[in-house]
């Protein structure tokens, strides 16, 4: 895995599945340093391939673009994915990297255990907010029928409220700075670097009594991406826009909280006609060209 803690969503899952949670990267023998052979590991990237998206360790390492030999994904591909030598690759238009996973498993005719069959119901379930996402595929909804009976899961929609449950009351408990870095990626797109944190939620009200934290610690956010290892900064690095929307997975309504100016005119382009309005009563005014009705 990626990260050393999990939300409350993921937990959930595990614990649905019967899985024991997977180590963490770093502590994987050959994935930092080489095993006891004396060899690195290669690496199948799952459901991310921008650069920036990787775990720290690969990230840094010079030679990644050698040990990575496979991509699993349903995003588009990155502008600077690259590898030395021929890898796998399977990228789809779907709602969920598992709904591809499970594709494979049907593909090759490979019988798929149970509890395999409901964390990828899980996850795909999580994705598409259980089939009610716009990315939500005829795939996805295929595949989650199937999973179902191969994970002998009655209740879909039960599973679903009790994921999301379990996440929302994870995400109330953490402070701004742990929600605006959780679920987090940035993206890159002529040349512009584009930071978005998303937090899905039975109840935004929790989350928007802290919008005024959170502003702020978006405008930090771009900054912060510039820091080097070394200790010196880059601001060539740093976002250029940072954004975090939070889901309603009840209503399947999302708002988007905007930290400045440049961030309000991206939004106005993608998203004409769209109210805006305060994101918290009493809130000020986070930048100059942004006034404080204009910040969700």
């Amino acid at each position: 895995r990626a990260e050393r803690e999990f939300n409350g969503e993921i937990a959930y899952a595990l614990k649905f599945a019967g899985i024991e949670p997977p180590p963490f990267f770093d502590d994987v023998p050959g994935a930092v340093t080489p095993d006891a052979s004396g060899k690195l590991l290669g690496v199948c990237l799952v459901d991310h391939n921008e650069e920036k998206q990787m775990t720290e360790a690969l990230r840094k390492d010079p030679q990644k673009n050698k040990r990575i030999c496979g991509l699993i994904d349903h995003h588009c591909l990155s502008e600077s994915f690259s590898s030395e030598k021929p890898v796998f690759m399977d990228i789809r238009p779907w709602g969920s990297m598992s709904t591809i996973v499970a594709h494979s498993f049907i593909r090759s005719n490979r019988p798929m255990p149970k509890h395999i069959a409901r964390i990828l119901l899980s996850a795909i379930l999580s994705d598409t907010l259980n089939l009610q996402s716009v990315t939500t595929t005829t795939a996805d909804q295929m595949v989650v029928t199937l999973l179902s009976i191969i994970g002998e899961v009655d209740n879909v929609e039960h599973l679903a409220r009790n994921m999301f449950r379990a996440k929302t009351e994870w995400i109330v408990n953490l402070g701004a700075y742990e929600m605006t870095r959780g679920d987090q990626k940035d993206f890159t797109c002529c040349g512009w670097k584009i930071g978005i944190a998303v937090l899905e939620v039975t109840d935004p009200a929790p989350v928007l009594d802290v919008a005024d934290q959170l502003l702020l610690e978006l405008r930090i956010l771009k900054i912060e991406k510039g820091k080097q290892a070394a200790g010196t900064h880059d601001r060539r690095k740093e976002l250029d826009f940072s954004y975090m929307f939070v889901v309603d997975v009840t209503e399947q309504k999302s708002v988007l909280l905007i930290c400045g100016g440049r961030e309000l005119a991206l939004a106005k382009v993608a998203f004409p006609g769209c109210e805006l309005r305060i994101a918290k009563p009493g809130l000020n005014a986070p930048g100059e060209i942004i006034s404080v009705d204009q910040t969700l």
